[in-house]
């Protein structure tokens, strides 16, 4: 706004000196003037119109507290350079964000921006507007653009759990059960597949890795009756709202728990209920993959406390809102 002011001001100083009849130099400086600004004007609108621009993210998936990057590709296409590009962005717990970035001319360039999601949930951001400004800042005009917004699953911490707390999550019986069949094999390999970060070294398929020139993990068929329910109950009883850390501090504990769980091989499921829904919602990890796979899922509980309790079909463990975890085995009812 200011450089417009200020180039009207000269226009109108220019004007004045020509109708005064100052001279020549006076009317051809306003003919000047007049003319540059119009080219300016078409020479925005031109550009604008050839500028394609593109949005990614580099996951889908970020761990609550770590930095991610919006990575934006915009292509210039004229001989032209671009010397100001507004970005207008809507991001979750920021608000609005403007930023500024260049284009040189047949080119591809890059600009991104790093975001640190403070709490467990869906992350969005995205490009509300993009505009091209000239050099003097006199003119601008509208990119259009597709869609650039992304949502990000913000996901829990996962911190390592002690054995005291993930040992006996079953009855007696079973505890029995298993000791009995100790040094025996009752698992079978029904598959192979890549090594990811987080895998335990014993199950790496050696012979096939060799063969493959590739790290090869084993996958085991979990023996049946073997399944372990996670109840994520956030269903406190209170009247009191909950508060962003305190949902943080319940989900770590749920992913930690989760993961002690794959890391002993044990076959699971993250049991819940969203805001709103009357059945419980079931999600089964079999393996480290799938285990990301319902981190991803879960924070969905951080769009709205539960008003309903859980009520368990078989034995399992409870994670309440206040950090517990409660074993559970149906004597009667049933009920937590």
């Amino acid at each position: 706004m200011k450089s417009k002011i200020i180039y009207m001001v000269l226009v109108l100083a220019t004007l004045w000196a020509a109708a005064a009849g100052r001279g020549e130099f006076a009317f051809f400086l306003l003919v000047f003037e007049l003319l540059f600004a119009v080219c300016m004007a078409a020479g925005v609108w031109y550009v604008a119109g050839k500028l394609s621009v593109s949005a990614k993210t580099e996951s889908s998936a970020v761990t609550r507290g770590e930095r991610e990057k919006f990575i934006l590709e915009i292509e210039n296409s004229t001989v032209f350079p671009v010397g100001d590009i507004q970005i207008v962005m809507d991001v979750t717990g920021a608000g609005r964000i403007i930023r500024h970035t260049a284009a040189d001319r047949k080119s591809r360039d890059s600009w991104q921006i790093f975001l640190e999601p403070v709490h467990c949930g869906f992350f969005r951001v995205g490009v509300t507007e993009l505009r091209v400004f000239d050099y003097l800042g006199l003119f601008s005009a509208k990119i259009r653009i597709p869609s650039l917004a992304r949502t990000i699953a913000v996901i829990p911490r996962i911190h390592l759990m002690d054995e005291e707390t993930v040992q006996g999550f079953y009855g007696e019986e079973e505890d029995n059960e298993n000791a009995a069949r100790a040094g025996t094999d009752s698992q079978e390999i029904f598959d192979t597949r890549y090594y990811h970060q987080g895998d335990m070294l014993k199950n790496i398929h050696w012979k096939l890795s060799a063969k493959e020139d590739e790290l090869l993990v084993k996958e085991f068929s979990m023996p049946a009756g073997r399944m372990v329910s996670v109840y994520l109950d956030t269903s406190d009883g209170t009247e009191e709202k909950t508060t962003p850390d305190q949902l943080d501090e319940f989900l770590d504990l749920a992913a930690s728990l989760g993961n002690a769980l794959v890391e002993k091989e044990q076959l699971f499921e993250y049991v819940w209920m969203e805001k709103g829904t009357k059945e419980a919602l079931h999600f089964e990890v079999n393996g480290r993959e799938a285990f990301y796979q319902a981190l991803e899922c879960i924070p969905g509980i951080c769009q709205g406390i539960s008003d309903n309790v859980l009520v368990p079909e078989h034995g399992g463990v409870r994670i309440t809102m206040d950090g517990r975890i409660q074993r559970y085995f149906p004597e009667g009812e049933g009920r937590l």
